[in-house]
Protein backbone atom coordinates (compact mmCIF):
# COMPACT_ATOMS: atom_id res chain seq x y z
CA UNK A 1 0.00 0.00 0.00
CA UNK A 2 2.74 2.39 0.95
CA UNK A 3 4.36 1.61 -2.33
CA UNK A 4 1.21 2.54 -4.19
CA UNK A 5 0.83 5.68 -2.13
CA UNK A 6 4.42 6.65 -2.71
CA UNK A 7 3.98 5.92 -6.34
CA UNK A 8 0.91 8.15 -6.49
CA UNK A 9 2.67 10.93 -4.62
CA UNK A 10 5.61 10.60 -6.94
CA UNK A 11 3.29 10.69 -9.89
CA UNK A 12 1.64 13.82 -8.62
CA UNK A 13 4.99 15.40 -7.91
CA UNK A 14 6.25 14.42 -11.33
CA UNK A 15 3.19 15.85 -12.98
CA UNK A 16 3.53 19.01 -10.93
CA UNK A 17 7.16 19.27 -11.84
CA UNK A 18 6.40 18.54 -15.40
CA UNK A 19 3.70 21.19 -15.29
CA UNK A 20 6.13 23.73 -13.88
CA UNK A 21 8.71 22.85 -16.48
CA UNK A 22 6.27 22.94 -19.30
CA UNK A 23 4.71 26.29 -18.29
CA UNK A 24 7.94 28.28 -18.71
CA UNK A 25 8.35 26.56 -21.99
CA UNK A 26 4.93 27.75 -22.95
CA UNK A 27 5.73 31.17 -21.60
CA UNK A 28 8.91 31.11 -23.53
CA UNK A 29 6.95 30.12 -26.53
CA UNK A 30 4.48 32.87 -25.91
CA UNK A 31 7.32 35.25 -25.26
CA UNK A 32 8.91 34.27 -28.46
CA UNK A 33 5.64 34.61 -30.20
CA UNK A 34 5.20 38.09 -28.70
CA UNK A 35 8.70 38.98 -29.72
CA UNK A 36 8.29 37.55 -33.17
CA UNK A 37 6.03 40.43 -34.35
CA UNK A 38 8.63 42.93 -33.07
CA UNK A 39 11.24 41.02 -35.00
CA UNK A 40 9.03 40.95 -38.03
CA UNK A 41 8.53 44.72 -38.00
CA UNK A 42 12.10 45.55 -38.93
CA UNK A 43 11.98 42.75 -41.46
CA UNK A 44 8.80 44.24 -42.90
CA UNK A 45 10.36 47.72 -42.84
CA UNK A 46 13.45 46.44 -44.53
CA UNK A 47 11.41 44.62 -47.03
CA UNK A 48 9.09 47.60 -47.67
CA UNK A 49 11.89 50.13 -48.13
CA UNK A 50 13.21 48.41 -51.22
CA UNK A 51 9.66 48.28 -52.48
CA UNK A 52 9.29 52.03 -52.01
CA UNK A 53 12.64 52.61 -53.56
CA UNK A 54 11.72 50.43 -56.42
CA UNK A 55 8.45 52.33 -56.70
CA UNK A 56 10.34 55.59 -56.70
CA UNK A 57 12.78 54.12 -59.13
CA UNK A 58 9.88 52.97 -61.21
CA UNK A 59 8.32 56.46 -61.08
CA UNK A 60 11.70 58.00 -61.87
CA UNK A 61 12.07 55.66 -64.79
CA UNK A 62 8.51 56.48 -65.75
CA UNK A 63 9.31 60.18 -65.59
CA UNK A 64 12.57 59.58 -67.38
CA UNK A 65 10.71 57.61 -69.98
CA UNK A 66 8.12 60.36 -70.20
CA UNK A 67 10.61 63.20 -70.51
CA UNK A 68 12.18 62.20 -73.83
CA UNK A 69 9.01 63.03 -75.77
CA UNK A 70 9.03 66.52 -74.18
CA UNK A 71 11.28 68.02 -76.90
CA UNK A 72 8.58 67.27 -79.42
CA UNK A 73 6.23 70.01 -78.08
CA UNK A 74 9.21 72.38 -78.01
CA UNK A 75 9.79 71.71 -81.65
CA UNK A 76 6.10 72.14 -82.26
CA UNK A 77 6.20 75.48 -80.48
CA UNK A 78 9.29 76.41 -82.44
CA UNK A 79 7.51 75.42 -85.61
CA UNK A 80 4.36 77.24 -84.67
CA UNK A 81 6.25 80.36 -83.50
CA UNK A 82 6.68 81.64 -87.07
CA UNK A 83 3.01 81.07 -87.55
CA UNK A 84 2.40 83.30 -84.54
CA UNK A 85 4.48 85.98 -86.19
CA UNK A 86 2.53 85.58 -89.42
CA UNK A 87 -0.44 87.71 -88.17
CA UNK A 88 1.71 90.76 -89.03
CA UNK A 89 -0.77 91.50 -91.84
CA UNK A 90 -3.37 92.01 -89.12
CA UNK A 91 -1.18 94.75 -87.59
CA UNK A 92 -0.85 96.17 -91.08
CA UNK A 93 -4.59 96.26 -91.30
CA UNK A 94 -4.86 98.27 -88.07
CA UNK A 95 -4.03 101.59 -89.79
CA UNK A 96 -7.14 100.99 -91.86
CA UNK A 97 -9.13 101.71 -88.71
CA UNK A 98 -7.39 105.08 -88.28
CA UNK A 99 -9.41 106.87 -90.98
CA UNK A 100 -12.48 106.18 -88.87
CA UNK A 101 -10.89 108.14 -86.02
CA UNK A 102 -10.01 110.87 -88.49
CA UNK A 103 -13.65 111.02 -89.48
CA UNK A 104 -14.61 111.54 -85.85
CA UNK A 105 -12.30 114.55 -85.65
CA UNK A 106 -12.56 116.16 -89.09
CA UNK A 107 -10.04 118.72 -90.21
CA UNK A 108 -11.43 122.24 -89.95
CA UNK A 109 -10.18 122.95 -93.46
CA UNK A 110 -12.17 120.14 -95.00
CA UNK A 111 -15.33 120.18 -92.92
CA UNK A 112 -18.22 122.40 -93.89
CA UNK A 113 -19.28 122.93 -90.29
CA UNK A 114 -15.79 124.13 -89.33
CA UNK A 115 -15.80 127.33 -91.44
CA UNK A 116 -17.50 129.21 -88.64
CA UNK A 117 -15.20 130.72 -86.06
CA UNK A 118 -12.03 130.20 -88.11
CA UNK A 119 -9.09 132.60 -88.38
CA UNK A 120 -7.87 133.82 -91.77
CA UNK A 121 -5.09 135.86 -93.30
CA UNK A 122 -4.73 136.95 -96.90
CA UNK A 123 -4.72 139.62 -99.58
CA UNK A 124 -7.27 141.94 -101.15
CA UNK A 125 -7.23 144.40 -104.04
CA UNK A 126 -9.74 146.48 -105.99
CA UNK A 127 -10.81 149.81 -107.36
CA UNK A 128 -11.74 153.14 -105.75
CA UNK A 129 -14.22 155.86 -106.55
CA UNK A 130 -13.54 159.18 -104.78
CA UNK A 131 -15.55 162.37 -104.38
CA UNK A 132 -16.02 165.27 -101.98
CA UNK A 133 -18.93 165.95 -99.68
CA UNK A 134 -19.74 169.69 -99.25
CA UNK A 135 -17.38 170.64 -102.04
CA UNK A 136 -19.07 174.05 -102.32
CA UNK A 137 -20.95 175.90 -105.03
CA UNK A 138 -19.43 175.93 -108.46
CA UNK A 139 -17.08 173.04 -107.70
CA UNK A 140 -17.67 170.08 -109.94
CA UNK A 141 -16.02 166.74 -109.41
CA UNK A 142 -15.84 163.78 -111.70
CA UNK A 143 -14.68 160.18 -111.63
CA UNK A 144 -11.03 159.28 -111.87
CA UNK A 145 -9.86 155.69 -111.39
CA UNK A 146 -8.17 154.74 -108.15
CA UNK A 147 -7.06 151.46 -106.62
CA UNK A 148 -6.11 149.81 -103.34
CA UNK A 149 -4.47 146.63 -102.08
CA UNK A 150 -2.98 145.10 -98.98
CA UNK A 151 -3.17 142.59 -96.17
CA UNK A 152 -6.28 141.38 -94.37
CA UNK A 153 -6.56 139.42 -91.11
CA UNK A 154 -9.68 137.85 -89.62
CA UNK A 155 -9.28 136.97 -85.95
CA UNK A 156 -12.33 135.11 -84.58
CA UNK A 157 -13.97 136.19 -81.36
CA UNK A 158 -16.89 133.77 -81.71
CA UNK A 159 -18.62 131.81 -84.47
CA UNK A 160 -20.23 135.00 -85.83
CA UNK A 161 -17.99 137.89 -84.70
CA UNK A 162 -14.37 138.53 -85.66
CA UNK A 163 -11.85 141.34 -85.42
CA UNK A 164 -10.62 142.37 -88.88
CA UNK A 165 -7.51 144.60 -89.01
CA UNK A 166 -6.07 145.54 -92.40
CA UNK A 167 -3.00 147.28 -93.81
CA UNK A 168 -3.86 148.91 -97.15
CA UNK A 169 -2.32 151.18 -99.71
CA UNK A 170 -4.92 153.53 -101.23
CA UNK A 171 -4.58 155.58 -104.37
CA UNK A 172 -7.55 157.97 -104.63
CA UNK A 173 -8.18 160.26 -107.54
CA UNK A 174 -10.92 162.62 -108.75
CA UNK A 175 -11.42 165.14 -111.48
CA UNK A 176 -12.35 168.77 -110.98
CA UNK A 177 -12.90 171.99 -112.86
CA UNK A 178 -11.72 175.49 -112.14
CA UNK A 179 -14.87 177.36 -111.04
CA UNK A 180 -13.64 180.52 -112.76
CA UNK A 181 -12.49 178.82 -115.96
CA UNK A 182 -14.34 175.60 -116.80
CA UNK A 183 -11.92 174.94 -119.60
CA UNK A 184 -9.25 174.20 -117.03
CA UNK A 185 -9.64 170.66 -115.76
CA UNK A 186 -7.42 168.95 -113.26
CA UNK A 187 -7.07 165.52 -111.71
CA UNK A 188 -6.18 165.42 -108.04
CA UNK A 189 -4.56 162.22 -106.75
CA UNK A 190 -3.60 161.27 -103.21
CA UNK A 191 -1.79 158.22 -101.89
CA UNK A 192 -2.12 157.06 -98.30
CA UNK A 193 -1.43 154.20 -95.95
CA UNK A 194 -4.70 153.14 -94.30
CA UNK A 195 -5.20 150.88 -91.30
CA UNK A 196 -8.85 149.86 -90.84
CA UNK A 197 -9.75 148.30 -87.47
CA UNK A 198 -13.09 146.66 -88.14
CA UNK A 199 -15.48 144.27 -86.48
CA UNK A 200 -16.88 141.67 -88.82
CA UNK A 201 -20.26 139.95 -88.35
CA UNK A 202 -20.78 136.80 -90.43
CA UNK A 203 -23.85 134.67 -91.17
CA UNK A 204 -23.91 131.29 -92.86
CA UNK A 205 -21.41 128.50 -93.14
CA UNK A 206 -20.05 127.39 -96.50
CA UNK A 207 -21.30 130.63 -98.06
CA UNK A 208 -21.04 133.50 -95.60
CA UNK A 209 -22.63 136.92 -95.82
CA UNK A 210 -21.02 139.55 -93.66
CA UNK A 211 -20.84 143.21 -92.85
CA UNK A 212 -18.10 145.13 -91.07
CA UNK A 213 -17.78 148.49 -89.40
CA UNK A 214 -15.10 150.40 -87.53
CA UNK A 215 -12.56 153.26 -87.54
CA UNK A 216 -9.78 153.83 -90.06
CA UNK A 217 -6.50 155.61 -89.53
CA UNK A 218 -4.77 157.17 -92.58
CA UNK A 219 -1.32 158.62 -93.18
CA UNK A 220 -0.92 160.79 -96.26
CA UNK A 221 2.02 159.71 -98.39
CA UNK A 222 1.75 162.07 -101.32
CA UNK A 223 -0.40 164.53 -103.35
CA UNK A 224 -0.15 165.21 -107.08
CA UNK A 225 -2.13 167.35 -109.51
CA UNK A 226 -2.34 166.75 -113.23
CA UNK A 227 -3.30 169.77 -115.40
CA UNK A 228 -3.29 169.68 -119.17
CA UNK A 229 -1.19 166.55 -119.17
CA UNK A 230 1.40 167.93 -116.78
CA UNK A 231 1.77 166.39 -113.31
CA UNK A 232 2.77 168.49 -110.34
CA UNK A 233 3.75 166.83 -107.06
CA UNK A 234 3.25 168.60 -103.77
CA UNK A 235 6.15 168.92 -101.35
CA UNK A 236 5.28 166.94 -98.19
CA UNK A 237 8.56 167.43 -96.33
CA UNK A 238 7.36 170.44 -94.36
CA UNK A 239 4.24 168.75 -93.00
CA UNK A 240 4.14 167.33 -89.53
CA UNK A 241 2.71 163.95 -88.61
CA UNK A 242 -0.47 165.60 -87.29
CA UNK A 243 -0.95 167.37 -90.63
CA UNK A 244 -0.63 164.16 -92.59
CA UNK A 245 -2.60 161.85 -90.27
CA UNK A 246 -6.40 161.66 -90.40
CA UNK A 247 -9.17 159.31 -89.35
CA UNK A 248 -12.40 158.11 -90.89
CA UNK A 249 -15.29 155.72 -90.39
CA UNK A 250 -15.69 152.69 -92.63
CA UNK A 251 -18.42 150.15 -93.23
CA UNK A 252 -18.95 147.45 -95.82
CA UNK A 253 -20.92 144.39 -96.88
CA UNK A 254 -19.78 141.30 -98.71
CA UNK A 255 -19.96 137.58 -99.31
CA UNK A 256 -17.33 134.91 -98.68
CA UNK A 257 -17.21 131.52 -100.39
CA UNK A 258 -15.45 128.99 -98.24
CA UNK A 259 -13.34 126.17 -99.61
CA UNK A 260 -10.89 123.57 -98.28
CA UNK A 261 -7.91 125.90 -97.82
CA UNK A 262 -9.58 129.23 -97.10
CA UNK A 263 -12.16 131.56 -98.64
CA UNK A 264 -12.64 133.87 -101.60
CA UNK A 265 -14.60 137.03 -100.85
CA UNK A 266 -15.99 140.09 -102.56
CA UNK A 267 -16.77 143.28 -100.63
CA UNK A 268 -18.06 146.81 -101.17
CA UNK A 269 -17.02 149.42 -98.60
CA UNK A 270 -17.33 153.13 -97.99
CA UNK A 271 -14.86 155.47 -96.21
CA UNK A 272 -16.06 158.75 -94.85
CA UNK A 273 -13.55 161.29 -93.49
CA UNK A 274 -14.15 162.49 -89.94
CA UNK A 275 -11.14 164.69 -89.17
CA UNK A 276 -7.39 164.94 -88.86
CA UNK A 277 -4.96 165.13 -85.96
CA UNK A 278 -4.07 168.75 -86.70
CA UNK A 279 -7.54 170.34 -86.70
CA UNK A 280 -9.69 167.70 -85.03
CA UNK A 281 -13.10 166.74 -86.35
CA UNK A 282 -14.17 168.36 -89.60
CA UNK A 283 -16.84 171.02 -89.34
CA UNK A 284 -20.15 170.32 -90.97
CA UNK A 285 -19.63 172.82 -93.80
CA UNK A 286 -16.09 171.70 -94.67
CA UNK A 287 -15.47 169.47 -97.67
CA UNK A 288 -14.95 165.90 -96.59
CA UNK A 289 -13.47 163.07 -98.63
CA UNK A 290 -15.66 160.11 -99.42
CA UNK A 291 -14.50 157.12 -101.38
CA UNK A 292 -16.05 153.79 -102.14
CA UNK A 293 -14.08 150.62 -102.79
CA UNK A 294 -14.93 147.32 -104.44
CA UNK A 295 -12.55 144.53 -103.39
CA UNK A 296 -11.79 140.95 -104.32
CA UNK A 297 -9.62 138.88 -102.02
CA UNK A 298 -8.45 135.48 -100.89
CA UNK A 299 -7.95 134.48 -97.27
CA UNK A 300 -5.95 131.46 -96.15
CA UNK A 301 -7.32 129.51 -93.18
CA UNK A 302 -5.05 129.59 -90.15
Amino acid sequence: MKKFLLAGVLAVAITAASAQTTKPAVKAKTGTTAKKPAAKKPVAATTKKPVVQTAKADSATAVASATPPAPAPATVVAQTAPAATQPAPQSATKPAAQPAAAKKTPSPKGSTSAFRGRGYAGLKAGGNYTTLVNAGDGVKTGFAPGFHGGLVFVLPMSNSVAFQPEILYNRNAMKGEDPFDPSIKATLSTSSLDIPLLFRFSFGDKTQFFFNIGPVGSYLLGVSTKVDGTTHKSDMSGLKFADRASYAAAGGIGAAFNMAGGQVFVEARGHYGLGDFSNGFYKSDVAKPLFVTLSLGYLLAL
